[in-house]
């Protein structure tokens, strides 16, 4: 069968009609991702996801990942910048756990490093950061980029009812099944900030309404 992208989507949708099969569709690239028009004020956040050597608070980044999204006054997603990456080498041999947990290798990382300025630029010129476990990747990344001290943090993971929503656990690969999506971490957030709740109301308001409603 060649690539015929008709064809695959013939071959998915007859799997649908089965109750033995879901399908899982990966996520469109930027360029493609569905965008509304804006309404009312635009407002800006990044999506970051973090991938370090361990889990003590001095172990380092091997991995930065950065999405810039924009979003309007109903909290839907109008803009989905490039994702943005890189890789650190930590000055060591990456353990065999997490190099079976994330994929990285050490051949990865071997003499790459973060580009800090254009990283750091990327999250202060927006209003919030989002992260999927802000308590593990805020005091990472402020700590390799001294220059965001500071800037507002939302936690996609601790900051929405998620089983009100109708997900039964807060794991990303989970939520992923659930969504019929095939993706890695960071553009798998940015997916789910972009449903529509039962209230009516796009993910992305729940986890930035304290940024904007204080008071």
């Amino acid at each position: 069968m060649g690539h015929d992208l008709s064809s695959h989507e013939r071959a998915a949708a007859l799997l649908d009609t089965h109750v033995d099969y879901r399908v899982l569709r990966a996520l469109p690239p930027p360029a493609r991702y569905p965008v509304v028009t804006p309404q009312g004020l635009v407002r800006t956040a990044v999506v970051i996801d973090v991938e370090t050597i361990g889990l003590d608070p001095d172990h380092p980044i091997i991995d930065l990942a950065i999405q810039r999204i924009a979003f309007d006054a109903r909290g839907m997603i109008v803009r989905v910048g490039q994702v943005r990456q890189w890789f650190e080498d930590p000055g060591t041999a990456i353990p065999a756990e997490i190099t079976r947990l994330t994929g990285i290798t050490d051949a990865d990382v071997i003499g790459k490093r973060i580009d800090a300025d254009e990283a750091a630029s990327l999250i202060v010129s927006t209003t919030v950061a989002i992260a999927h476990n802000t308590a593990f990747d805020a005091p990472r990344v402020e700590r390799r980029l001294t220059a965001i001290a500071g800037h507002a943090w939302a936690c996609s993971c601790n900051e929405v009812a998620w089983p009100k929503l109708g997900f039964d656990g807060r794991k990303i690969g989970k939520r992923t099944w659930q969504r019929e999506i095939a993706a890695a971490d960071e553009p798998a957030s940015r997916e789910w900030l972009r449903d529509v709740c039962s209230c009516g109301q796009p993910r992305v308001t729940h986890i930035t309404w304290n940024q904007w409603h204080r008071g």
